[in-house]
């Protein structure tokens, strides 16, 4: 009994293996393949993957580089191409940098002499309204700093103790100068009679010697001091006054004794004044400075990959655009730059460029942060190509060109792209050489570059390469295989 219930669950079981797996294959097996779509839609199935991997296009040339495409395949990528244009846009560089005072318009003023400050240099100025109900009326006021100036300016006075002292010392050698002159020659015409010895005039040429030769030194001193030649000679009329024994003073002559004018050496304005009325100073004191604002410096720093595009520009392109980065919205001051520094900072690995600005209207200021543009023409050998265009692949850039558009065919090209300018980039047009890298392909103007589906047909064209070299592979082991 018992192994007759056995052989009858046996049956039952094959039965149900041979009704039930054709049932399952036809009803469960689709809707388990539609669960895991809907549970998984992020991962691709192995049909899907092997149809996507299969090549729609081929293959054109020895070299490879060159894809068609079916109609129906160029259709679906939606294939657009432009025309290489010419690289017309010129280049700005643009550079961090100040302002400085031009160190060739900057005069430090100084005294001669030391001594005591009694009179200032005045200036014209519009007359304020408390003090005088006159519009056009003007008045003097001392020089101050941010005034203008003219060359030759008095700026102030100085009574030196030591100029008056030499003054004085050049009218005392002067009178010796004379009375040991008609010494000489009393003590020749006694010689002539034979009442005095020769030692005698001999002692008296001795005295007049050195008493030329201490007014010319005094003289000489003077002169470094600047004193003109109606001073000096201002001078010696005085020791002729004074040998004439003539007691009448003149006193405009004492009142300007001492006196030391210091003038503007040049025509600018005043950024520096370290005096005022009653003071002492020394020879070592900058009195004043005086600046021509007309035109400032700039230093501006410049990249080392960029200097050579600076050193390339003839020097009637040597110019920038200055704006105060303090005000972006302003219109630029022109100028020229007119120096490479010859050291590279270590830090900024950057080089000094100095120019100058013009700055007539007196909007600068010296010590203010600016941006300095430069326009950099454009290069001959670039054209220039929509950024959509360019495909980087590999650590290398390329490009597809269309060859025959009739049968849809496409170059890819390496290129090398030397800049880029918002939706465009400029491209070297001549083949060339890059150390490290595979050769860079020629790009012309009129070329028509693939804008969209680029980055398919790479992908196309690697599928491709990879299939004939599988091909290759095997038909060479299946010739080495061969006896």
């Amino acid at each position: 009994m018992r192994v007759a219930a056995k052989r009858v669950v046996r049956v039952l079981i094959v039965l149900g293996v041979v009704i039930g797996l054709p049932v399952l294959g036809y009803l469960g097996v689709p809707r388990l393949k539609e669960w895991w779509d809907h549970e998984h839609p992020h991962v691709e199935s192995s049909s899907i993957r092997a149809e996507k991997a299969k090549p729609r296009g081929t293959l054109v040339g020895a070299e490879s580089k060159t894809l068609r495409l079916p109609q129906e395949v160029f259709e679906m990528m939606q294939v657009r191409s432009v025309a290489v244009e010419p690289a017309l846009t010129s280049d700005m560089l643009k550079l961090d940098g100040s302002l400085f005072l031009d160190a060739n318009r900057l005069v430090h003023v100084n005294s001669r002499f030391a001594g005591d400050v009694t009179e200032l240099g005045q200036i014209e100025v519009p007359a304020s309204d408390q003090i005088s109900t006159s519009a056009n009326r003007t008045v003097s006021r001392s020089i101050s700093f941010g005034d203008n100036v003219r060359k030759g300016q008095l700026l102030a006075v100085i009574w030196s103790k030591e100029l008056g002292e030499k003054k004085s010392e050049l009218v005392e050698s002067l009178t010796q100068l004379r009375f040991d002159e008609d010494k000489l020659k009393r003590m020749e015409d006694l010689f002539s009679k034979k009442s005095v010895p020769e030692r005698n005039v001999f002692d008296a040429h001795r005295d007049v010697d050195s008493d030329v030769i201490t007014v010319a030194r005094i003289e000489r001193t003077l002169r470094s001091w600047r004193l003109s030649t109606e001073q000096i000679q201002a001078i010696r009329d005085e020791a002729e006054r004074v040998r004439a024994r003539n007691t009448e003073r003149q006193t405009e002559f004492d009142e300007s004794w001492a006196r030391v004018e210091i003038r503007a050496m040049m025509e600018g304005t005043i950024v520096e004044k370290n005096v005022a009325v009653g003071d002492f100073v020394g020879t070592d004191l900058d009195i004043f400075k005086i600046a021509d604002l007309r035109r400032l410096d700039v230093l501006a720093h410049v990249y080392e990959e960029d200097i050579s595009l600076l050193e390339s520009l003839a020097p009637e392109q040597q110019r920038w655009a200055i704006r105060l980065n303090a005000e972006p919205q302003s219109p630029p001051l022109e100028g020229n730059f007119q120096r490479i520094g010859h050291l590279i900072d270590p830090a900024q690995h950057t080089a000094l460029v100095k120019g100058w600005v013009d700055n007539s209207a007196g909007r600068l200021r010296a010590g203010q942060f600016i941006s300095a543009q430069v326009t950099l023409p454009p290069d001959p050998d670039e054209v220039a190509i929509p950024v959509s265009a360019l495909v980087d692949q590999e650590g290398e850039s390329r490009v597809f060109v269309e060859t025959d558009s009739g049968n849809h065919e496409f170059t890819c090209r390496r290129v090398l792209p030397t800049r880029r300018r918002g939706q465009s980039v400029f491209i070297s047009s001549k083949p060339r050489q890059v150390p490290g890298q595979l050769p860079i392909d020629a790009l012309q103007v009129g070329e028509r570059v693939v804008t969209v589906g680029g980055v398919e047909m790479a992908q196309e064209l690697e599928t491709l390469r990879a299939a004939t070299t599988r091909t290759t592979a095997s038909t060479d082991a299946g010739k080495q295989n061969t006896p």
